[in-house]
């Protein structure tokens, strides 16, 4: 019998005891490479995983503080509620920004959930959304678990991988943490 990478890989994860995420997720449009997006979110490793994901696909990815800086002009102050996702897109408008992509992390930081999900700033559509969580707790360091929801959302969400539990070869590829860092 021919082993294939991804067949290989999902073996040994159930060897060691790994658990898959489950994501879901669907995209209505995806942007195009050298698209102009910021990343907003309340949790650095997703943030930074997104930002990662993102620029290997070809987009272009403004600094947070550029959103920050407009913001405090305003004298807006935000504390990550759908008011300042407002705000955050109309920031972003100002500055040019095509998409605006809002990468979240939520629950307990033993089962953390992740949603991803693009918005286009000047139309406020959502273009593409994306979630992940495991079904139990984990004893691994939370910036590992959401790093790695982080990519699976991103991978359901772009078409990469289907919905579900099931962990397919080209997610693996893309997700691999070594290769984000």
């Amino acid at each position: 019998m021919k082993w294939r990478f991804g067949q290989l890989w999902v073996l040994l994860l159930l060897m060691t005891g790994c658990t898959l995420p489950i994501t879901d997720g669907y995209h209505h449009e995806l942007p195009n490479s050298k698209t102009q997006v910021i990343v907003w979110g309340n949790h650095p490793a997703v943030v930074e995983t997104t930002t990662t994901w993102l620029q290997k696909h070809g987009l272009l990815t403004l600094d947070p503080t550029t959103i920050g800086e407009t913001l405090k002009t305003k004298d807006i102050r935000w504390t990550h509620t759908f008011q300042d996702e407002r705000s955050i897109l109309k920031a972003a408008q100002e500055l040019g920004v095509q998409e605006v992509v809002f990468a979240n992390r939520y629950g307990d930081r033993r089962a953390p959930s992740v949603s991803v999900r693009g918005v286009d700033a000047k139309t406020n559509q959502l273009l593409w959304i994306g979630s992940g969580r495991y079904p139990e707790y984990l004893t691994q360091p939370e910036n590992d678990i959401v790093t790695k929801l982080t990519c699976q959302a991103l991978a359901t969400a772009w078409g990469y991988r289907l919905p579900g539990k099931d962990w397919v070869d080209s997610s693996i590829e893309r997700c691999l943490v070594d290769e984000l860092q």
